[in-house]
């Protein structure tokens, strides 16, 4: 890929963002999802998808502002979009929040039916990797956002840096990477990122989800939570205590500390952590 789109990004890091997306399950949505499945309906249902896609969604890409300070006027190249899906490249600074404003503006534009929503695979491309071998890496994870062939799969989500996220929990990951990026911005030591990236995966050493590893701790509760207790949990409260001694941010770092000890919280901030290290690298 040699696509000037790369350089234009706030950050060092030059890489193009790959987007692919598409409304899920839309052949039960056919079947299932229409009153009488009469031809006038399916037709309604077509012309319907093809307004968003082939209409406003070429709006979005061109020139509005999707986020306070993100704007996509020369920075959002539509490959495809029309029926019920697209294949989007962009500045991989943009691309998260796109993606974000997207499936926000799709839920809306379908009355926040719970029914009706999409999935996307999001992949940040280097300057040398063929495009196709992008494309196919953002179909990848949009597969893995669909959990397709598990049995129950739950859609309605993204793929991104190689986790899946609802769209409910990615506007979390989203906060975090700009709070990151301000604690970075205000003094706060680059060591901050790393350490929670160190964290996060001390945790799934923990809970034996790395191959060849022991599991080590147990399940216990915190706040009405269910809170795994491992050496990961003391070498957090430890490096976080001494990050916030050392830069005065003691209140940011105790936010940050309870929202790693909710549910889900350590990978969510393990996301939004690596976001901020592309977005903080010199």
């Amino acid at each position: 890929i040699d696509i000037t789109l790369a350089e234009d990004t706030r950050s060092s890091l030059k890489r193009l963002g790959v987007l692919k997306a598409d409304v899920d399950s839309l052949a039960s949505l056919l079947v299932n999802g229409l009153e009488k499945r009469s031809a006038a309906q399916t037709s309604m249902l077509s012309d319907s998808l093809t307004l968003f896609f082939g209409s406003w969604l070429h709006k979005l890409c061109n020139g509005l502002e999707i986020a306070p300070g993100v704007q996509t006027k020369d920075k959002v190249y539509v490959l495809y979009a029309g029926g019920d899906d697209l294949l989007i490249i962009a500045s991989w600074d943009v691309m998260p929040y796109l993606a974000q404003r997207i499936a926000g503006d799709f839920a809306l534009f379908t009355g926040q039916n719970p029914g009706v929503h999409l999935s996307a695979g999001l992949v940040l491309a280097g300057g040398k990797e063929p495009l196709y071998a992008a494309v196919e890496n953002a179909d990848d994870e949009l597969n893995k956002a669909k959990q397709k062939g598990q049995p129950k799969p739950e859609k309605n989500a993204i793929s991104f840096l190689g986790k899946r996220q609802p769209w409910a929990t990615f506007r979390q990951i989203i906060e975090w990477q700009e709070k990151l990026v301000a604690l970075r911005n205000g003094g706060a030591p680059s060591s901050l990122l790393t350490t929670l990236l160190t964290i996060y995966a001390q945790y799934r050493q923990d809970r034996g989800e790395i191959p060849g590893i022991k599991a080590r701790g147990e399940e216990g509760r915190y706040q009405a939570e269910t809170l795994f207790l491992g050496p990961w949990l003391w070498k957090m409260i430890y490096s976080l205590a001494r990050i916030a001694q050392s830069k005065g941010v003691t209140g940011e770092i105790d936010e940050l500390q309870q929202e790693l000890l909710k549910k889900g919280g350590l990978e969510r901030v393990s996301i939004s952590a690596r976001w901020a290290q592309f977005l903080t690298r010199e």
